[in-house]
């Protein structure tokens, strides 16, 4: 999808959800480097979006943990928005996979840049 139609259906879908008291988060876009891209463009063409928005969604595919803290830390001071990890996985499955979620749970417990969900 591009940034044009993300806004779209971002002020079609997303806006009038606000005046139900309900906090937006982002598209997502995962860690390719086109993600980023993504966002730059969709939050310079709609501003108000980003103002609409509580926290950046992001998805992460990798089997580097560290790559992981990185890019988050990375998107915290792009955009300036608590991150959201709505999906995270290991490109291969292995031994790393193990390591990898540890090391997960570790950041998500410790690091302030991540948003903790919350139950309905």
């Amino acid at each position: 999808m591009s940034p044009d139609e993300g806004i779209r259906l971002w002020k079609t879908y997303m806006t009038p959800l606000i005046s139900e008291g309900i906090q937006l988060y982002s598209p997502s876009t995962s860690n390719a480097p086109s993600g980023m891209d993504w966002w730059d463009e969709f939050f310079r063409k709609c501003p108000e979006c980003k103002e609409q928005t509580s926290a950046l969604n992001a998805h992460y595919y990798s089997n580097n943990a560290d790559g992981m803290i990185e890019y988050i830390k990375e998107l915290r001071a792009r955009y300036n928005l608590p991150i959201y990890v709505s999906e995270f996985g290991c490109a291969v499955r292995s031994s790393s996979f193990r390591v990898f979620c540890r090391a997960f749970a570790d950041m998500f417990y410790f690091h302030t840049e991540l948003v903790r969900p919350r139950r309905c």
